[in-house]
């Protein structure tokens, strides 16, 4: 399979390709080599992985939104008691596909922020500009190891929640040039500020 935007070799479970960061999920993946022989100088440095507290909702309230919604499925039997169901699990349903959906990458060029629930935006972050990117880590996510990105994408404030590894994010974004340096092993990328 081949990257629709940049035509690199991936892999078809690919969520973004691993050179030019293209978030991938539902578009087309060209299944034949591109002609051009396009180079591509963008690389993925770092893909943030999701933390389990992410699901912490579907996981502890599932059990009792099904519990009550069989309980009134069957004690009602009548299109109110499917529609009162239906309505008790839609917070569970869009907690997963929020914790599926959403995800960042950083390549040596941008930050790639993938956020949404239903309709899910791409927001790509120059690294010059990744300062605009904070981490914010609230009581809970010290004590269970999760921490949030905070970001402002069309005059508006967003988050991508429960995010793993913190410290190494936090010293990521705090020195931004260094470690693209120290990541591609090559000493010109300090210049890129």
């Amino acid at each position: 399979m081949y990257c629709p935007d940049c035509g690199k070799g991936i892999d078809e479970e690919d969520k973004f390709c691993r050179y030019c960061g293209k978030f991938l999920a539902g578009t087309d993946l060209r299944r034949t080599m591109p002609q051009n022989g396009d180079s591509v100088e963008e690389i993925v440095l770092y893909t943030a992985k999701k933390h389990v507290m992410g699901l912490l909702w579907p996981i502890i309230v599932s059990p009792f939104f099904i519990t009550l919604f069989w309980k009134v499925y069957v004690a009602t039997n009548t299109m109110f008691g499917t529609i009162f169901g239906i309505i008790l699990i839609i917070p569970v349903i869009i907690s997963v596909l929020k914790y599926c959906s959403e995800g960042m990458v950083i390549t040596n060029k941008f930050v790639h922020i993938e956020h949404g629930t239903f309709h899910t935006s791409e927001v790509n972050i120059p690294v010059k500009k990744a300062n605009m990117v904070h981490i914010k880590q609230t009581f809970f996510g010290g004590m269970f190891g999760y921490c949030d990105l905070v970001f402002y994408f069309k005059g508006s404030r967003k988050k991508l929640t429960h995010l793993r590894d913190c410290d190494r994010l936090d010293a990521i974004f705090a020195n931004m040039q260094s470690y693209i340096a120290a990541a591609m092993k090559d000493p010109e990328l300090e210049s890129l500020g």
